[in-house]
């Protein structure tokens, strides 16, 4: 990516039924997952790539799936 001249990467958890195009699978937050996540974030600082990171394990019904304020204290976007 650095190579190519992208300026940085997202990370996120999509989590969906997306075909398999590795050996092997890594199942988020194991800590085989954090070993992995920790290599990607050591060197895109070492290339001087930005890393973005969602915060949530994607949605559900078009809602963020996690803990979030009930009723009227829930977050809303205008």
């Amino acid at each position: 990516m650095h190579r190519e001249g992208l300026g940085g990467v997202q990370v996120f958890d999509a989590a969906l039924a997306t075909p398999q195009v590795v050996d092997h699978r890594i199942e988020y937050m194991t800590p085989e997952w954090k070993d992995a996540f920790r290599y990607a974030t050591t060197l895109c600082d070492q290339l001087g790539l930005e890393m973005a990171i969602a915060g949530s394990q994607g949605e559900r019904d078009g809602r963020s799936m996690g803990h979030w304020p009930p009723g009227d204290e829930e977050v809303r976007v205008e």
